[in-house]
This record gives C-alpha cells, structure tokens and sequence, in this order.
C-alpha cells in the first residue's frame, strides 16, 4: 500500500495525518505520519471549478467595454468572436485551457456552453484523454426554447446554464427551466452581475445555483439563503468590470458560496489564484477568514462532484494532491499562498502523477508497493 503523509485538509483546519491508498481506493485514513510515504505535504482534495466559459480562450485580444458589450448574448464581442472562428481553433485553445486547469489542481469544471449542441461536442472533444471532467451546462442556440433542440440537448448534458433573465423572454426562460427540471437536469443562470435583478421570477425558475449575485441586496441574498440557491462568485472576472463581490456581506447573510473562474479571455483557469483573490477582496470589504475560503472549495466540490469536503473515506476512489510544505509546520496559510508550482502529486483512482519541472507527468498506478 502507498501513502501520502503530513497534515490532511479538513473543513476544520489542518490535521495531522496520513492517507493509504492501493488498487483505486482509500484503505486507511490515520493520524499518524508514515515514514516511507511517496509524498509529503498538505494534502487536500482536487479542486473543482464552479463557474467557466472555456469556449472563449481563444480569443486574446485587449478586452474594453462593458459586460454587455463583451460577454453578452448574442452580439456581445465574444459572440461575435465565437461565429466568426474556426472550429478548430476554438477546440485547440479549449483544450489547453482544460490542461491548463489540470496542472493547477482542478479535476472537474462547470462550463457554461454557448453554441447549443455543437458548442457541447466541442467542450468534450476537447477533453478527450485529459484526465478532468468537463461538466457541461448547456443552452440553446437562440434565446427561445424550441421543443425539438431541448430535447437533444438535454440528452448530452449535465445542466442548462443560460445568460441572465434580462436576455429572454421570461416565458420563453419557464420553458427552457421546466424542461430541464422535468427530466431531471439541473438549471442555472447569471444574476445581478452588473446591475440588480428581481430574485423572485429568477427563484421562480428553480435554479440549482445562480452566478455572480455581485449587485444584489441583502434581501436577495437572504431568499437565496432562506430558498438554498449555492451562488458561484468570481471575483477575477467581477473585479475587470469594475465589480467586486461583498463576500463578507453574502457569508453573514448564510449564502452557501462556490468559487469559479468565468470568463477564460479574461482570467486563468486556475482555482488557486481565484481563491487567493477572493480572500483579498472579503479583507476589503469587511472580514473573511481562511476557512471561509477554504468552504468555498469544499461547497464546489459537493455542488458538482456531490462528495463531501475532503472526498477521501475509506472506501471511496483517492482524489487528492499534495503540496509541497513551505515550513516544517505547515499552516492553513500556505494553501491560500500555494500556486501550481507547489503540487508535488496528485492521485486520481488508480493513476498518480508528479511534479516534473513545469508539468504534472503520469507516472504509475496506485497498485503495488508495501508499506
């Protein structure tokens, strides 16, 4: 059996502790280091990022405008870009973007597709023998629902993610949301990003979760606490229009947060920098904890992945990495001051990798090997 030793990240903090693994699973979980382990660090879960638009990374020009101007549907610049590309080229840049996330810790993300069927068929093409899960939140083509494309796309994908309410015809948007919500599909939107919205018709939707929220009123934020609706924050991607999320204000008022990176043309895809920053933005704006943060993660990974904070009981698949220690005494600082650099493993079911120069290189399976 294999471990990894040092000080295990729980929702508490750290603990000191050691993970055994063998054949794909957990097999042991102590509080004792083990002197022949394979790694040494903080160990913690994959990241899953909850919020991203990947499609666009291709597109590298200076970005000045407005939301509107740039983002929104269906003649906002990145649209345009997007009917204007070759398909390829917006696969290629997909796909790095996707490796790129990987090397950073993420093994899951939620991508918010443009392009109806055919966008989806290039998020997972793109994906294709990476070893990250692309969760697709599809949408259709136009901003109307049509019977017959719902049908299709709501085949392929994990959830619908359309723009905000403003963009549609509030009965054409019921449609689309019954849809989903009668085959079992969850549905989400864009809220209050630049200007506020009226949270009831958008709660009345039935969303699983709502992004940005960054221009709501503490009102909101209590139905959405009250109605638990998870809110994705951005904080890269609120900051570059001028916006800036008030998490001290939506923590106080029992909003359940998860972290996303949105936009790639605008940010990295990286989880670590987006929680770095966030905790930056919570000390302006009031007081957010360490641990604050470090419950963002963890509410990500149970919104998309359904799993607990850690995902390491005995048991169940190894999905974690290790970072490197930056003291004898590791504390819960150094995950927020970690960059890609610092991810010495990661293991993923049956299959590690290491820190090899700039890259995560594959390198054996977590059979084998005796303590």
């Amino acid at each position: 059996m294999r471990y990894v030793s040092g000080w295990v990240l729980t929702e508490d903090g750290l603990k000191e502790g050691s993970i055994g693994f063998e054949d794909g699973l957990v097999q042991e979980f102590t509080g004792q280091k083990v002197e022949d382990a394979i790694a040494r660090g903080i160990i913690m879960p994959t990241l899953a990022n909850a919020h991203t638009h990947i499609g666009d990374s291709f597109i590298t020009e200076e970005l000045r405008g407005t939301v509107h101007e740039i983002v929104a549907p269906p003649n906002g610049l990145k649209h345009r870009r997007l009917r204007e590309a070759r398909r390829e080229d917006v696969v290629d840049a997909m796909r790095l973007t996707a490796k790129r996330m990987f090397e950073s810790g993420t093994t899951a993300f939620c991508d918010f597709r443009e392009g109806a069927l055919d966008g989806v068929s290039m998020l997972y093409e793109s994906c294709l023998g990476l070893d990250i899960e692309p969760i697709a939140y599809g949408r259709p083509a136009e901003m109307r629902f049509d019977e017959r494309e719902m049908a299709s796309l709501l085949r392929v994908v994990n959830g619908i993610g359309v723009s905000s309410l403003g963009d549609w015809d509030s009965s054409e948007l019921e449609k689309v949301s019954e849809a989903a919500r009668k085959e079992g599909i969850p549905f989400a939107l864009h809220a209050s990003e630049d200007r506020r919205e009226d949270i009831d018709p958008i709660l009345d939707l039935k969303p699983s979760f709502l992004v940005h929220m960054t221009c709501a009123t503490d009102s909101d934020l209590e139905v959405c606490a009250d109605s638990d609706v998870p809110v994705v924050i951005c904080p890269r991607s609120n900051a570059f229009f001028g916006r800036l999320p008030d998490i001290p204000r939506m923590l106080s008022k029992g909003v359940r947060l998860m972290l996303g990176t949105d936009n790639a043309m605008i940010s990295s895809p990286s989880v670590l920098e987006e929680m770095k920053f966030a905790y930056y933005v919570g000390k302006l704006k009031g007081e957010t904890g360490l641990l604050d943060v470090i419950g963002m993660l963890t509410n990500s990974r149970k919104g998309l992945k359904g799993e607990g904070a850690l995902g390491l009981t005995v048991g169940n698949k190894p999905d974690f990495m290790v970072l490197a220690p930056q003291s004898h005494s590791p504390q819960l600082k150094h995950v927020l001051r970690a960059s890609e650099g610092d991810i010495s493993l990661v293991c993923i079911g049956e299959k590690i990798w290491r820190r090899h120069g700039i890259g995560l290189i594959e390198i054996e399976e977590t059979g084998g090997g005796k303590r």
